[in-house]
């Protein structure tokens, strides 16, 4: 349904329906505890359910242990959530066994980062994030890229692209901040890679400062008069 709740109906002796019972039904009855679901495939005895978040869930007859769960036993008439997998993407059940597409596990050091302040047409400190492959398959990071309203206040650098990430290993790309204008400023870096669902993001942010700003903001500082014409006199020479 458009809620992503599954029906089924028909045969029922092996649990495939996922009601909690082996009755068989001639009309539509809901599959236990599942929604959410965003594809389905039906075999033999046994059904299968993908969810957005790549986790696969079977239900049914399990006598070759085609429900995924770490056991063979005979059935389960209620969805259970197929193990040691994830990121999956598209499934189909056969006749006494089950398939599915999975899409390389990237794991992001960080999803955003926030440079705070920097001046007008400087530089800030290079900030970096780690892109750690997960899964068993190699992971190709194809592209970085920059988008968003600010995008040009951003630099990113990283390997030379194409690169190949083979399980559990790391590259790090580094990301700058030059603001062009005052306040607030921010972007997106997307990193392009062979998954099915990229790119993934990471958000950017930062707040561009001028002379200006700065000097404005010593004269609320609880400084001696010498400590804040010290400074003041500092910053006019920097302003002019």
């Amino acid at each position: 349904k458009s809620s992503g709740g599954v029906w089924a109906w028909g045969r029922n002796t092996e649990g495939q329906l996922g009601d909690t019972t082996n009755a068989n039904h001639n009309t539509p009855v809901p599959v236990s505890g599942l929604f959410g679901v965003n594809a389905i495939d039906a075999g033999d005895l046994h059904s299968l359910a993908l969810k957005p978040d790549g986790t696969v869930w079977a239900w049914g007859l399990n006598s070759l242990g085609q429900l995924g769960n770490g056991s063979a036993q005979n059935q389960n008439n209620v969805p259970g959530q197929v193990i040691q997998l994830g990121g999956a993407v598209r499934i189909t059940a056969g006749s006494r066994h089950s398939i599915a597409i999975v899409n390389p596990l990237v794991e992001l050091s960080s999803d955003s980062l926030n440079f705070n302040m920097a001046a007008v047409g400087g530089v800030s400190a290079a900030q970096s994030v780690n892109i750690t492959n997960r899964s068993l398959d190699d992971l190709t990071v194809a592209s970085l890229g920059l988008a968003g309203t600010n995008n040009a206040d951003f630099t990113v650098s990283g390997p030379s692209l194409p690169v190949n990430v083979k399980k559990d290993e790391s590259i790090a790309v580094t990301v700058n901040f030059t603001p062009t204008a005052r306040g607030a400023r921010s972007a997106t870096l997307m990193i392009g890679n062979n998954g099915f669902n990229s790119p993934h993001v990471v958000s950017l942010s930062g707040t561009g400062i001028t002379i200006e700003d700065l000097i404005t903001a010593v004269g609320t500082l609880s400084l001696n008069n010498g400590q804040l014409n010290s400074l003041l006199a500092k910053l006019n020479v920097a302003q002019q």
